[in-house]
């Protein structure tokens, strides 16, 4: 794993809409997110190409993530229970997306079929966000 951090490359430029939600548009075909510091009352929301959505309740304690299935275009779900969310990242590439939560405590992977050259990642802020490229 730490071979992958060797390959984050420049800045992303997050596009705040308001003092909650962020838009990232980004030309790359690879990126990297890191949620830190996260608001602990806070829910977090976030979709990726239309095609992906990634969601933790912090009532129910429950994380999950939402895939378009491409033959029945209903939404899968995979989820677990998660106290709290201390961090979380994000490794998204052309054909897949890997989330690994607290550290590694719990990881999540997908595939995902981006129809854009260009990748759209949006959602709320709720903790401080990192966004790069990744170099190949």
């Amino acid at each position: 794993m730490k071979e992958l951090y060797n390959l984050l490359g420049q800045d992303i430029i997050i596009k705040e809409c308001d003092d909650d939600q962020f838009n990232i548009l980004n030309d790359k075909h690879t990126v990297y997110l890191k949620l830190e510091n996260i608001k602990e009352d806070k829910n977090i929301d976030w979709i990726i190409e239309d095609e992906f959505k990634i969601n933790y309740n912090f009532e129910k304690m429950e994380f999950s993530i939402y895939r378009l299935n491409w033959l029945t275009n209903n939404w899968d779900k995979k989820s677990c229970k998660l106290e709290k969310i201390i961090d979380m990242e994000l490794w998204i590439d052309n054909s897949s997306i890997e989330i690994f939560i607290n550290e590694g405590e719990k990881v999540f992977s997908s595939r995902i079929y981006r129809k854009h050259e260009k990748i759209s990642i949006s959602g709320n802020l709720c903790g401080e966000l990192i966004a790069k490229n990744i170099d190949r």
